[in-house]
């Protein structure tokens, strides 16, 4: 079978294109992408496909600028049509702490992305075969990674399709040379201080020397990987569909370890197995005291009520607030943003005592129902005991030292639009819960209710 039936074999295997439709060739000018161009424009009569090509210059070696050239001539003698945008990359990644590698490509894949939307397309075609899927394992095996990471190069990944991932660097060089098609060299491909080189040009070279089959090999590993990857995201998507992304402890240590590590895996914006195991030892620990197990900018995790929490607004866009109404005495009010239920109960005032840290008690004949339990608002004040004045909620919890992204969680009671009580022992145990001196109990109270928080 040839080459170009091959490719087409590709796409039809993986319907990595129906036909009938625009597609973005990211062409740098190299002979992987310098193939797929020419692959594609072959069977674009047979499958009705409208080309176009696009071209990222990354202004970072001296013949840049004839890259790009190369890639729009080689555009317009094929009636095709060509975009193309630079960047001084080397400048731009400066002080951003990532890799030069990294940085260059999302920004290459961004521009790609805008073209796809500028032209209607309905795919991003690069050319990366099977020897980039091996040289990218090998990469993340050493760098370090999980079954996501080693499931490289994919045949698909969302709008992109990688249609030359079956095939050889070798036969591609050997179909160009046939054909006499010209094509770009990257001087800098011959530098082995680039991990991908040294890979490329030492060490496999001298795997295959002892393992003739370490090719083929590593494909199937890879696609046995992809399989498993998938129904392990799979089960984990499902655990946290059920359960949610603020969890019960127990319903998680029933989890098989490998599941375990899984969810959290999609649970955490940045994963990483250190982070994972810190997490996993929390939540297996017995310790009953409430924890915070992770903060970092846009995510915090912690445990309490025992169940796992996770709070931020930069994570949870505002989904952390909430309000609730208790309609009367002996009613239980379902908190489920904090895996909490609230219980109200009605108690004879020579039962009360104020300094129950795990308590509201307020003079029952004082209030007007229904009751709100909810968020705290941004001009929410109590009438502090004892005193003739009040205090700004967000005073207060400066003060208590809650975390910022913990603060809408902190259940506030009110009723008729005035802060009752605020259950600041939910964020800091060891501290007692804020009761107004309005609605507070004293020596002429007849009736008093006691309102909980509880699992």
């Amino acid at each position: 079978m040839n080459t170009i039936r091959r490719l087409e074999r590709t796409i039809r295997k993986f319907e990595l294109l129906r036909g009938g439709e625009t597609v973005v060739v990211g062409v740098s000018g190299g002979p992987d992408s310098v193939f797929l161009f020419h692959a594609l424009l072959l069977l674009s009569k047979s499958m009705d496909l409208k080309l176009v090509t696009a071209h990222f210059n990354h202004r970072l070696r001296r013949e840049a600028d004839a890259d790009e050239k190369f890639v729009r001539l080689l555009s317009e003698r094929n009636g095709i049509p060509f975009y193309s945008a630079a960047e001084e990359i080397g400048k731009a990644v400066k002080g951003t702490g990532r890799s030069l590698e990294e940085f260059a490509r999302e920004r290459r894949h961004q521009f790609f992305s805008s073209v796809r939307e500028k032209t209607a397309a309905s795919r991003i075609a690069l050319g990366h075969t099977r020897d980039d899927r091996i040289e990218t394992f090998l990469m993340r095996v050493f760098s370090g990674t999980g079954l996501s990471g080693l499931n490289a190069v994919r045949p698909v990944s969302g709008h992109v399709i990688h249609p030359m991932v079956e095939l050889e660097k070798k036969e591609i060089l050997a179909w160009l040379k046939k054909r006499r098609i010209r094509f770009r060299i990257d001087k800098t491909n011959a530098d082995t201080s680039l991990a991908r080189n040294l890979i490329r040009r030492r060490l496999l070279p001298l795997v295959r020397s002892g393992y003739k089959e370490c090719g083929s090999n590593i494909t199937d590993l890879m696609d046995i990987i992809a399989s498993e990857d998938e129904y392990m995201a799979g089960q984990a998507a499902a655990f946290l569909e059920k359960n949610g992304r603020s969890f019960g402890i127990a319903e998680f240590r029933d989890l098989p370890l490998a599941l375990q590590r899984r969810a959290l895996h999609s649970l955490l914006k940045k994963p990483d197995f250190h982070t994972i195991e810190h997490l996993r030892a929390g939540l297996m620990s017995d310790r009953k005291a409430n924890e915070i197990l992770l903060e970092r900018p846009g995510q915090n995790l912690f445990k309490k009520s025992g169940r796992l929490i996770e709070a931020g607004s930069a994570v949870s866009g505002g989904a952390d607030r909430f309000e609730y109404r208790l309609e009367k005495t002996g009613d239980l009010v379902p908190l489920p943003e904090l895996g909490l239920v609230l219980r109200s109960l009605a108690v004879p005032p020579d039962t009360t005592d104020l300094k129950d840290r795990s308590s509201l008690i307020f003079d029952l004949d004082k209030l007007v129902f229904p009751l709100v339990i909810r968020s705290r608002k941004t001009a929410d004040r109590i009438s502090l005991l004892g005193t003739n004045g009040s205090k700004k909620l967000k005073d207060i919890f400066i003060d208590l030292k809650i975390p910022s992204w913990e603060r809408d969680r902190v259940p506030v009671v009110a009723a008729d639009g005035r802060v009752c009580g605020v259950f600041t022992n939910f964020a800091k145990p060891e501290r007692c819960n804020y009761i107004s001196s309005i609605y507070s109990v004293s020596p002429a109270t007849r009736r008093a209710i006691r309102l909980t928080l509880g699992e």
